[in-house]
This record gives structure tokens, sequence and C-alpha cells, in this order.
């Protein structure tokens, strides 16, 4: 699970204090000495989160369009992605499928260009996914594009942001099988999926594997039946 993905769980838990540690580690490793400049935009950044969970999707824009002109004013491209990411996910909620998309390209830049990879990997696992799921072509490229981040993420400095990069290239290379599947491209999505196998196999996740074994088979007989 993603750190914003943990952060969300735990605000709908309830657990304010525990989502602001996750957020403000997110921060911490992607700002390094900067993060206590940028405690005030998190804390703005934190509550754009919690109106997600809450529903309040519209002040959830609005927080998260303000910790972005703060992270730009800064500078800070981490915490920018971060926003970016944020405000991505409310507009999706709110049925505005092209806005979220421009929010969530706008965060792959963000983090591509401070090299968050992982943060990049992410988004465009989330975007493609969303894209995969109105059958829109466009899904192709951008989950090639969270392959890709995930791959150079695995040369991240410490070994929790290394496993982190595996699992996301792990997902990533099955969502963008399916979508090679899915706009005929099957050599390349058998080759995803055979590598999403590997890699879950390699991480211990054999259940996964198995999944994912399953899904190319079904997916190659409908291709053939086709």
């Amino acid at each position: 699970m993603s750190e914003m993905a943990t952060a969300h769980s735990m605000l709908a838990r309830g657990q304010q204090d525990d989502a602001t540690r996750v957020i403000r580690e997110v921060l911490e490793a992607a700002l390094g000495e900067l993060a206590e400049e940028v405690m005030p935009v998190m804390a703005v950044l934190t509550r754009a989160v919690y109106y997600i969970q809450l529903g309040e999707l519209t002040a959830s824009c609005r927080d998260a369009e303000e910790a972005l002109d703060s992270a730009r004013a800064m500078s800070a491209g981490g915490i920018a992605g971060l926003a970016l990411e944020v405000l991505g996910a409310a507009r999706y909620r709110l049925g505005h499928f092209e806005c979220a998309l421009e929010a969530w390209s706008a965060a792959i830049d963000s983090f591509r260009m401070v090299e968050v990879f992982n943060g990049a990997a992410r988004t465009g696992l989330t975007a493609g996914s969303n894209l995969l799921r109105r059958r829109d072509p466009r899904s192709v490229a951008v989950l090639e594009g969270a392959v890709s981040d995930a791959r150079v993420a695995r040369c991240a400095p410490t070994e929790e942001a290394r496993a982190e990069s595996r699992c996301a290239l792990a997902f990533a290379l099955e969502r963008a099988g399916r979508a090679h599947f899915r706009f005929g491209q099957v050599q390349l999505g058998v080759a995803d999926l055979h590598e999403a196998q590997r890699v879950l196999q390699h991480i211990g996740s054999k259940r996964e594997a198995a999944e994912v074994s399953r899904s190319l088979s079904s997916l190659l007989a409908a291709s053939r039946s086709s």
C-alpha cells in the first residue's frame, strides 16, 4: 500500500495524528532538510486528504490547490507532486475525469523533476488504471510510463523505497499487460504479465503471482477466440 493510501486509511479510522506522521515521512523523504519549512503546507494537505474521506470534495480541491500554490512558491517539487496527486483524487471523485487526469499528469512531471520516482510510478498507476477502466487507449502510454518510473525507483537510496518500487513495478506491469491486451498488443501484454509474475514471486507474493498467471491464461484464451 502506498504512503498516501496508508494515510487515507488512517484518516478514515480517525487516526489523524498517525496520518500526519505518514505524510510528514513522505515529505521528509522528498524534501530532506526543507521538511520543517513546509509543515504549514503539509497541514493543509493533510486536511485535503481528510476531506476526501468525509466526502467534502470541493473543500478537498480547495485545500489541495492552496497547498499546491504554496509548494510552487517554495519550489518544493515533492510536495507539489503530492498536492497534485490529492487534487486529482478529489477531482476524480467529483466526476471531473479529464481535470483529474490533468492533475495526475502534472503530479507525475513534478515527481520526476525532483527524482521522486516512486511517487511518479504510483500516480501513473492510478491514472493509467482509471484510463484502462474507461477503455481509453491513452492508458497504454501512461502505464508504460509507470513501469519505467518504477524501474528507476529500484535504485532508490533506502531499502524501504526500493521495496515499494518493486511492488509498484509488479502492479504497473500487470496493468500495462492488460492494457496491451485490450488494444491488441498481445505479445507486449504477455511479456509484461510474465515479468509481473516473476517480480511478485521474487518479493514473495505467491498468491498474487498465481493470480497474474490465471489472468494471463484467460487473456490469451480470449485473444485467440476473438
